[in-house]
């Protein structure tokens, strides 16, 4: 995903950052073929992380 469409998406979402803060999003999760690119999926993984734990449908009483 390009970095102005990454931008786009948290913006959509309400989530409001500075120019700074963005930049170090993007530089965190660039690809590392191709630093113009976003890896949105390792992204939305690691904020899931926050609420859930991956594997959770394997173990649905896992303790979180």
């Amino acid at each position: 995903m390009p970095h102005q469409k990454f931008r786009s998406v948290l913006h959509s979402q309400k989530v409001m950052l500075t120019t700074e803060e963005y930049e170090r999003l993007e530089a965190h999760y660039a690809l590392p073929n191709d630093v113009t690119l976003i890896n949105y999926k390792a992204f939305c993984d690691e904020i899931a992380t926050i609420f859930t734990a991956a594997d959770i449908e394997r173990d649905p009483l896992k303790r979180i």
